[in-house]
């Protein structure tokens, strides 16, 4: 005889609610220090500044990873919201 784990909506299985305890504090830890970068490196940076391609280039793959993860959250609290 086969057993099937079956999940409801939004749950998580007991054996993984330690794992998952913590991360909104974490998520919010990382948010507060990429906050704090960036306006250090917007301090540094005039308008007429020559920056490096490899600056430019790390701030527009992080610019494009933090927009998917944004879109990605706002989809799910959207889905979130028609559900109820």
């Amino acid at each position: 005889m086969r057993t099937y784990w079956v999940y409801k909506y939004n749950k998580t299985p007991e054996s993984d609610t330690i794992e998952y305890n913590d991360e909104a504090t974490m998520v919010e830890n990382n948010l507060r220090t990429m906050r704090r970068a960036i306006e250090s490196i917007d301090e540094v940076i005039n308008n007429k500044d020559n920056v490096p391609e490899w600056v430019q280039e790390k701030i527009a793959v992080t610019k494009s990873m933090l927009v998917s993860v944004s879109e990605y959250m706002q989809s799910k609290q959207r889905s979130k919201k028609e559900l109820y």
